[in-house]
This record gives structure tokens, C-alpha cells and sequence, in this order.
């Protein structure tokens, strides 16, 4: 089963501890400054656009002390799912839009120059947004990270927008991922050792796994269930009501001119990123 085993080692919402510049920047300001670079990589539509906020992204990875290979470990168990749609999208590209060169042409199937940057635009797309948001968990806490999304909202409370509970949900849906992957693990090997044939022939053939597998999602939503309902017992239990507006914080942020130079300067680099693709 040790093709199994990587599914502890998902990357998105999981703390590393350190004490980069990226740790110590303010949970708001970074959540703003991620919110600026995917506007950018969603609007970003050429290479030179793309190869800029990748090496970004890079570079940030590195100055958080984070491994640019445990980063990208999540991708890794999709990739053949990935590569297939991929593939696809590229043979199947419709429409010819100006200026594309046929590379190749067989019936509806076509290769272009078109369809090839959009697979790797697409490409370039779900691997900064991967590293990006992994990033902004893997150097903030949970508890900051609710505390900045509930301060954020806030401006919503004078309309009814219920901005403590959104971002409540939010960071526990975020806090799960980790320990429902470790879950389907632990389930994966108590059925193996139990007789039960889970394993493909190759990772390539995952409509064959994914058959096999069908059994492990009764009893991993019945355990996502019953954690669901130990935290809730646990939360009634401590007296936490809905709303948060009467709830103090026992740390509280401020703001700082590194905090405030990392947000204008990201804003102004998506700004101008945008505007270099219209």
C-alpha cells in the first residue's frame, strides 16, 4: 500500500512552523496579497505573464523555508487524471481563432498552436494556484486564518452576512482535508489486510481503481459524519454560540510596514501583469 501512504502528505492545510518573513507577515495581509495573485494567474493569458508568476510563486515557497517538492505532492495522485483531461482539451480544442497554426489534423482532431497554450496556460494555472494556496496554510494557523477571513467579512455584518460562521466553516472544511486524507488511509490498509483487492495495475488506470475503491466512501463519510458530530458536541459543550460578534480574541494582530509594503507591492504586480495581457 504504499501508493496510499502520500495521501497523508496533502499539502493544503497543513502548518509548517518557522520563522520566514512569510510566517511573520499578518494573516489578513497575506490573504489579501493571495487574493491579488490569483486574480492575476486567472486574468494572465499569455506565457511571459505566466513564467513570471510561477517563478513568484517559487521564490515565496523558498522564502518561507517551504520544500518546493512537498508543496507539489498533492498534484501528484491526480496527475494522470490531470494529464488525461490535458490531452483532451488539447485534441479537442474548438473553434480556430486567428492567427492559429495547424500543427496536425486528423477528422475533429486537431493540434494547434492555440490549443497548446491553452493546455499549458491551464497547466501553469492549477500549479500556482496549488503552490499559492498551500503556502498561505502551510505558514498560518488555523486560528489566525479564521480570525483574518472573519475580520474581512466583517464589513458584511451591516447587511446580515453572517461573516463569523463563513469563515468558521470555511477554516474547519480547510483543517479536515489532512485528516480525512488520513483517514481513507488508515481504511485503504484496514480493508488490504482484510483480503481486499484495492490496488491497479498501474496508476494509469484509475477507472479501475476507482471501481475497486467504490467501497471506502460509505465508511469514510460515515467517519467525516461522526467527527462532524464530536466537534459539534464539543462546541456546545464550551458554549459557542452563532454569530461571534460578542467573542473576543485572545491574540490580537497589528499591522506593520512589511505587512503593508507586501500588499501594495502584490496588488500593483497583479495590476500590471493584467494590463500586459489586454
Amino acid at each position: 500500500m504504499r501508493n496510499v501512504e502520500m495521501l497523508r502528505h496533502i499539502s493544503i492545510g497543513q502548518y509548517i512552523p518557522g520563522n520566514s518573513v512569510i510566517h511573520r507577515l499578518d494573516p489578513t495581509a497575506k490573504i489579501l496579497c493571495l487574493m491579488s495573485l490569483v486574480l492575476a494567474v486567472t486574468f494572465g493569458k499569455s506565457y511571459g505573464t505566466h513564467l513570471i508568476l510561477a517563478t513568484i510563486c517559487l521564490l515565496l515557497v523558498r522564502k518561507a523555508g517551504l520544500s518546493v517538492r512537498y508543496v507539489f505532492s498533492g498534484v501528484r495522485p491526480a496527475l494522470p487524471f490531470i494529464l488525461m483531461v490535458a490531452v483532451l482539451q488539447l485534441l479537442l480544442h474548438g473553434g480556430q481563432p486567428a492567427g492559429d497554426t495547424v500543427l496536425w489534423q486528423w477528422g475533429i482532431l486537431r493540434i494547434g498552436s492555440a490549443g497548446i497554450q491553452l493546455v499549458a496556460i491551464s497547466l501553469f494555472r492549477l500549479l500556482e494556484l496549488l503552490s499559492l494556496v498551500s503556502l498561505l496554510t502551510n505558514t498560518t494557523t488555523t486560528s489566525q486564518l479564521s480570525h483574518s477571513i472573519e475580520l474581512l467579512l466583517r464589513p458584511l455584518d451591516a447587511i446580515g452576512f453572517p461573516g463569523h460562521d463563513v469563515s468558521l466553516v470555511f477554516t474547519i472544511a480547510l483543517r479536515f482535508l489532512p485528516l480525512l486524507a488520513m483517514q481513507l488511509e488508515t481504511i485503504m490498509k484496514a480493508q488490504a489486510s482484510r483480503g481486499a483487492n484495492l490496488e491497479a495495475e498501474s496508476a494509469w488506470h484509475f477507472v479501475r481503481t476507482t471501481r475497486r475503491r467504490l467501497a471506502l466512501i460509505v465508511p469514510l463519510f460515515l467517519n467525516a459524519l461522526r467527527r462532524a458530530e464530536h466537534l459539534a458536541t464539543a462546541m456546545e459543550a464550551r458554549c459557542y454560540l452563532r454569530g461571534g460578534s460578542h467573542r473576543t480574541h485572545l491574540i490580537r494582530t497589528q499591522w506593520r510596514m512589511t505587512d503593508l509594503a507586501f500588499t501594495i507591492g502584490t496588488a500593483l504586480l497583479s495590476v500590471a501583469l493584467v494590463v500586459m495581457d489586454r
